[in-house]
């Protein structure tokens, strides 16, 4: 029988993962496919008694179950690591056991935001859409941008749910202003006597932490007067391997923040809806309509683009944002993206497809290397020590 193991960061609880509907869903569908799925963490690892400990789902049952599984086994990757020794717990799991060590990785990681971007941009296609982004190498890089700009965007390599993103601006009287989300997520805003007292604050920021920064583009709507009082948009494609192999778009949902906020995760209090009728209702329909078809199209064409660098992936969030123009930007891109936008957005085929998706294209692979021995060499899994923090 195939084993697929969920590779998650350990919670103190019982069980000790979170997730836990969207897990049992795919523990369900398993059996349906002849799949036995568990949940495990690097430290639920024997590699003595070549095991690993978990939990599953056992056939008609509702409640987890604690049980040894074979090391060798098919590994859905949806680690986020909860501190600095989480991230060193994964990046050690990888070292020993993502290549020959026994387990066989889904789909590899792409890069940091830095890397992604550098990646999509030596397409010209894809360039088009990228707003300009320098990486932070020191705090006077931001006064530059300012002398050039009115505003700028920074956000960490490596955060994810709108942590530590902060826009800078200078005012009519020329003072200095830092508005955005703390590592708490809660809303900061700063005002500086001088530039001696932003570079002193950026330095603290960055010291360990690297950032890019950007523009500030204005992606809220049409409506909106002020980036103060404004809701702050983008939407999410969900593209995904399917049961046969192929990349495709699972769906499309807009996230709106609250008022004022600079980004619109859901983690910052944010809110899912359709994607098509929400462009619609701020752009018309036919620019709306538009927009949605423009999307679809890079979101079929980044994947590719992806692994030709970062080797087989399994599935992206792609975030798209749209100025008040109505011009579209590539964002970020997320090799382990979540699903709560569709559940929001009251889109339950979506919903369905981004959580069964992943277990079909493991079925898909493992049969395609029986078959054939191994994966084709262009589908190797390249594996990347980035490690996220927290899921977007």
């Amino acid at each position: 029988m195939m084993n697929v193991g969920i590779l998650v960061s350990r919670r103190e609880a019982d069980p000790p993962f979170v997730d836990q509907p969207q897990y049992a869903k795919l523990c369900r569908l398993g059996e349906k496919l002849g799949i036995r799925v568990f949940v495990f963490s690097p430290e639920n690892i024997d590699e003595a008694k070549r095991l690993v400990n978990g939990h599953w789902m056992p056939p008609g049952s509702t409640q987890w179950v604690p049980a040894a599984f074979p090391l060798e086994c098919v590994v859905y990757d949806r680690y986020f690591a909860e501190d600095r020794r989480g991230a060193e717990l994964y990046r050690r799991t990888l070292r020993e056991f993502a290549h020959g060590g026994g387990m066989r990785w889904l789909g590899g990681s792409a890069g940091n935001k830095w890397s992604v971007y550098r990646c999509l941009g030596r397409i010209p296609e894809l360039n088009a859409y990228l707003p300009p982004t320098e990486l932070l190498s020191g705090p006077r890089v931001a006064l530059r941008w300012l002398d050039r700009m009115p505003a700028v965007f920074i956000k960490p390599l490596a955060g994810a749910q709108g942590r530590n993103t902060y826009r800078l601006w200078r005012t009519a009287g020329g003072g200095l202003v830092a508005a955005g989300r703390n590592s708490r997520n809660g809303i900061v805003r700063l005002r500086f006597d001088g530039e001696a007292a932003m570079l002193r604050w950026l330095a603290r920021l960055t010291e360990r932490r690297k950032y890019l920064i950007q523009p500030f583009l204005r992606l809220y709507t049409r409506e909106a007067q002020a980036p103060e009082t404004a809701q702050a948009f983008d939407v999410r494609a969900l593209v995904q391997k399917d049961g046969r192999g192929r990349w495709q778009l699972t769906g499309l949902a807009a996230r709106q923040g609250q008022p004022g906020s600079l980004t619109s995760n859901l983690h910052g209090g944010g809110r899912a809806v359709a994607a098509r009728p929400f462009l619609a209702r701020h752009y018309g329909d036919e620019a709306g309509a538009a927009l949605v078809d423009t999307m679809k199209r890079l979101s079929a064409e980044i994947p590719p683009v992806l692994e030709t660098q970062y080797g087989r992936l399994v599935e992206l969030g792609i975030d798209f944002g749209v100025d008040r123009d109505g011009r579209i930007w590539i964002l970020e891109v997320n090799s382990k993206p979540g699903r709560s936008a569709f559940t929001q957005a009251a889109d339950r085929e979506a919903r369905d497809r981004a959580t069964y998706n992943p277990l079909l294209y493991a079925r898909y692979l493992f049969s395609a290397v029986n078959r054939k021995g191994n994966v084709r060499k262009t589908a190797k899994v390249q594996i990347s020590i980035d490690v996220p923090l927290a899921q977007s």
